[in-house]
């Protein structure tokens, strides 16, 4: 599981923890990100972070 901790200590890239979650989504197009979270095993708080890092984005 990713969690915001592994983010912020540099243990895991944040594009990865987004490549997870946009994976699920792609498998599922009618999922909401809180869900696809779940499924990828990716805490929301990590996602949100890593969106953040990777594209900018806050929501």
């Amino acid at each position: 599981m990713y969690t915001e901790k592994m983010l912020t200590e540099g243990a895991v890239d944040a594009d990865d923890v987004v490549a997870a979650v946009e994976a699920v989504q792609e498998r599922h197009p009618y999922i909401n990100a809180w869900n696809a979270c779940k499924h990828a095993q990716v805490e929301f708080a990590a996602y949100k972070a890593a969106r953040i890092e990777v594209y900018g984005l806050a929501g």
